[in-house]
């Protein structure tokens, strides 16, 4: 059981039901000293959407405190090497959990709109320079993971060994049959999806903040790396600046609105295991790595001073995910592989020692299956470590309006109107609205 007390699957669960305050008061309850890179991920979220901005960054200040802990030790040390054999000898869940890429550097994009919510735009403009830092650090892991495999590739053939021979790369005919990430993992149009690494929300985010907090500078360049990445983040700016080349100051007259919509939840991570029947009356467990879908909604239809918003969804956390666990694929093999080769050795080894005694010899086939069954049951039990950013949110999208300066706005989501009283000298609102279920909407907004 993972140090939350919670496996990922009862995590789903009560997001399914919609049991938001049954699952913060479970994963809060827990000893402080006992938390998890996880448990801090899940509860800054769980507190950000029931509008807890300061609680939510102390809990994401837990989870960096965490990462950076982690990333300061060495390569190579005593529990790194205690996690990997475990790993690649009875079950995945052995390794420890220190996230995802695209978990790391989202970690401070959804920190910044703690700050921004609390009206601190030069604390959420803080965040988003650390999250494209840690965008480089993520990208810089992924060139050296990449250069490793290359060198490692061009070792065999040196040594006269078939490509194919080792782990280093995979193809649908490697993995198994009954896996249901397969197909996802080898379709042409999804690995055309994931040819990048990064997401042009974060930076489309990094630019309006920054903006707001009078960096134009580096708002210029978050902007133009957005687009870069997605073009669609370019048609929403030149929409309402007219170019993204230069962003415009703020105050020049009328009332900007900035619409972040989060919704549903990101995939679930959880081991598969896939059986495979001996002629012994035993098995042999394949597991690896899958992902239970996202929950997703359709975004919600959201219109303001006479003028309708047009989003343009610019995060896919199934994408990232997808992305990661493909790259990953080559160790998840070569893992899974030497944890089949290791539980059949102890099957054959149980059976020759039952074979080798007259008393046993006829339970043979009995002695297989406990044996299998018993190693079941301890890769299941160590599975349920197996975390992920279970509440980070499935999608996000971005919109913006120019309206006539007002003192009050009026705006609809899904037919249902709210009005906001706004200062005198305000020259803009940001509008937060978070989906957790189908018809369960959230509106939170700060003035600037």
């Amino acid at each position: 059981m993972s140090c939350s007390g919670l496996s990922p699957q009862e995590v789903r669960k009560d997001l399914l039901h919609g049991d938001l305050a049954g699952l913060e008061k479970s994963l809060s309850g827990q000893n402080e000293e006992k938390w998890d890179l996880s448990t801090a991920l899940n509860l800054g979220r769980l507190y950000q959407l029931d509008g807890r901005w300061r609680d939510s960054i102390g809990a994401y200040e837990r989870a960096m405190a965490i990462l950076e802990e982690y990333e300061r030790r060495a390569i190579v040390n005593v529990r790194g090497v205690a996690g990997g054999v475990g790993a690649f000898t009875l079950a995945r869940g052995s390794s420890g959990y220190y996230g995802k890429g695209y978990e790391r550097t989202l970690l401070h994009t959804m920190n910044a709109l703690n700050y921004m919510m609390l009206g601190d735009f030069s604390g959420a403009a803080v965040e988003m320079r650390r999250m494209e830092t840690r965008q480089e650090l993520w990208l810089e892991e992924k060139e050296n993971r990449l250069r490793e495999a290359l060198e490692a590739r061009q070792k065999e053939a040196s040594l006269g060994e078939s490509k194919d021979s080792g782990l280093l790369e995979y193809s649908a005919d490697r993995l198994p049959s009954g896996y249901s990430m397969r197909g996802i993992l080898e379709d042409p149009a999804m690995r055309s999806l994931m040819s990048g690494y990064q997401e042009p929300f974060s930076y489309s985010l990094s630019g309006i903040v920054c903006r707001i907090a009078d960096d134009r500078e580096y708002a210029r360049v978050s902007i133009n790396r957005a687009v870069s990445l997605n073009t669609q983040a370019g048609d929403m700016f030149t929409k309402v600046w007219g170019s993204v080349e230069e962003p415009p100051a703020i105050g020049n007259g009328g009332m900007e609105v900035v619409l972040i919509v989060l919704g549903g939840f990101a995939p679930a991570l959880k081991m598969e295991q896939i059986r495979i029947f001996t002629g012994l009356g035993g098995y042999l467990l394949f597991d690896l790595p899958a992902y239970m879908p996202p929950l997703s909604y359709e975004p919600p239809r959201i219109h303001a001073g006479g003028g309708n918003f047009e989003l343009y969804g610019l995060l896919r956390t199934e994408i990232l995910a997808y992305r990661e666990l493909r790259d990953d694929m080559n160790y998840e093999l070569a893992a899974a592989m030497s944890r089949v080769a290791a539980r059949a050795a102890m099957a054959v080894g149980a059976q020759a020692a039952a074979r080798s005694n007259k008393k046993t010899r006829s339970a043979a086939g009995i002695v297989d299956l406990l044996l299998s069954a018993s190693l079941d049951l301890i890769s299941g039990l160590d599975a349920s470590s197996l975390h992920n950013w279970e509440t980070l949110p499935a999608s996000g999208y971005l919109g913006m309006l120019n309206l006539p300066s007002v003192s009050e706005l009026g705006f609809f989501v899904n037919g249902r109107r709210y009005s906001l009283g706004l200062p005198v000298a305000a020259r803009g609102v940001i509008l937060l609205v978070t989906q957790t279920g189908k018809d369960k909407v959230r509106v939170d907004h700060v003035t600037y």
